[in-house]
Parts: structure tokens; sequence; C-alpha cells
């Protein structure tokens, strides 16, 4: 079943997740009020936490050190941002319409992100936030 199968690769998931990180994986299901449930692992490592911090450069508001990286052709770039708006977009409605936006805090990265989106003929815009971030609108 689909069941089965998504219990196995979680299984896995947490398997790797011990090897790569030397350290104990804490593996929680959280059900949400509409039904729908996930599942959470954590590992607890200042360690980790700071090397992740290193090698994304983030820490609070991490949208401000971000960097549009090069694309070796346009379905990587393409790939790049239907990621970024996955990870970090949301939806609204907006005079009754839906839409969808991304809020970061780094101006020239919210303007290349546009510009990528405007070269595929998407109408795109950025608005500048009272909290000092830009709202990427597609």
């Amino acid at each position: 079943t689909a069941f089965s199968d998504y219990m196995i690769l979680l299984e896995k998931i947490y398997v790797i997740m011990e090897r790569v990180f030397k350290r104990n994986i804490i593996l929680r299901k959280r059900k949400y009020k509409d039904g729908h449930e996930i599942f959470i692992a954590s590992c607890h490592s200042k360690d980790i936490c700071q090397e992740f911090k290193n090698i994304l450069q983030t820490d609070r508001k991490k949208s401000k050190n971000f960097k549009i990286p090069k694309f070796k052709n346009e379905n990587e770039m393409r790939s790049f941002i239907a990621g970024i708006f996955d990870a970090e977009g949301n939806s609204y409605l907006w005079y009754n319409k839906p839409r969808i936006g991304m809020q970061i805090f780094n101006e020239s990265a919210s303007e290349s992100i546009v510009n990528i989106l405007r070269k595929d003929n998407i109408k795109a815009y950025v608005n500048r936030c009272s909290d000092g971030g830009f709202i990427v609108n597609p």
C-alpha cells in the first residue's frame, strides 16, 4: 500500500539522517486540525545548526544575505525559482482573486527573481514592506 511504502521511505530517511549527523534523530508525527499529518525529523545539535548557518549564511531574516546563484541553463533557473516559491511562497486573496507572493529582505535578490520571471513572460513586480522586506508577486 501507499502508506507502507511511505513508512519504509520514512525509516530510510531516519537511518540516513542518523548516519550523516551522527546524532540521535527525533521523529515525531504532527496531526493538524484539518486531518492531514506530517512527520518532523529533528536533530538538536548546536554544532549542526551552526554548520547550516555557515553554509547558508543565515541567521534571522535569512534572505538579507541571499544571493541568486549562477545558472547553467534556463531549465535550472526555472527549477530554482519554482523551488524558492515552494519554500518561501504564500497564497492570499487580493480583491477576491487568488495570488501568490514571497517576502525576502534582499532588494537585489527580489529584483533578480522578478527579472527571471519576466524573461518567461510572467507579469511580476516587487513591493517594499514596512518591515524592510520586499514582496515578490508574480
